[in-house]
């Protein structure tokens, strides 16, 4: 055994099962059960347990880029609550949706469709966790998540945005287009599947603005803002930077509501 094939045994199986989903998510044949399919919910809860990790990368592998400490900013039980929450809302109201021209053709529980779109969240939700991190950092360092940073910053908003829309076409609308294929005409089938996902988008986003205020630490937010905005002040003992927290305190929902 060479050491590239010994090194993928280091590699933990979600990872690998993940890893295949991305290459080649079309659907598969026979029954949930017999296919890996099955280990949806494993695969999903392994995702949220990495998400802290790659925060944590991001600090460490771009420290000029952010001005934050991302991992101490987020109330983690909010925030994997809020990306389960939306992840099986969006499942949900997606199966809801194609359920109803399936069953026209074939009276059966075509679970596929929401387990499909589970496992393409627990990709999608490490891009949502970067894109949160950069919102962030923006709030931080610009008042607001709407204003860049720098080239960098619009770089990195752009690439997991951009990533973020492509993995909710290349994981769910064209795997349950193919699957509608089997029931409806090419044409019919992708208007479906296509129209399903962009509906359910709009209703129920992966990231929107109104989550900020529950995800951020208030307290972490407003003495990281501090030090960040009055660096040079607290450095010559100007202010004070326990007024400062207990005014960013107060005034808190400027910053982190949109």
């Amino acid at each position: 055994m060479g050491p590239s094939a010994r090194l993928l045994d280091y590699i933990p199986k979600n990872a690998k099962r993940l890893g295949r989903y991305l290459l080649n998510p079309s659907i598969p044949e026979g029954k949930v059960a017999e296919t890996e399919l099955s280990y949806v919910y494993i695969d999903f809860v392994a995702s949220l347990a990495a998400i802290s990790g790659v925060i944590a990368a991001l600090k460490y592998l771009l420290p000029d880029y952010l001005e934050i400490n991302p991992v101490s900013l987020i109330n983690w039980h909010i925030f994997v609550l809020m990306l389960i929450t939306n992840a099986v809302f969006f499942s949900l109201i997606l199966y809801a949706l194609l359920a109803i021209p399936l069953l026209i053709k074939e009276r059966k529980c075509h679970s596929k469709i929401y387990y499909q779109s589970i496992k393409a969240f627990a990709i999608e939700n490490i891009l949502v966790a970067v894109m949160v991190t950069v919102a962030i950092n923006r709030i931080i360092v610009k008042g607001n998540f709407k204003s860049t940073t720098g080239s960098l910053d619009l770089w990195m908003g752009s690439i997991s945005a951009i990533a973020s829309l492509f993995l909710l076409v290349w994981l769910i609308a064209i795997p349950l287009s193919a699957y509608m294929r089997q029931y409806y005409k090419r044409s019919i089938a992708y208007a479906f599947g296509f129209s399903a996902v962009v509906v359910v988008a709009i209703v129920n986003p992966a990231i929107a603005s109104k989550y900020f205020s529950r995800i951020i630490d208030s307290k972490e937010f407003c003495s990281q803002y501090v030090s960040y905005r009055f660096k040079e002040e607290l450095a010559d003992c100007t202010y004070n930077k326990e007024c400062l927290i207990g005014k960013c305190l107060a005034e808190k929902d400027k910053f982190i509501e949109p």
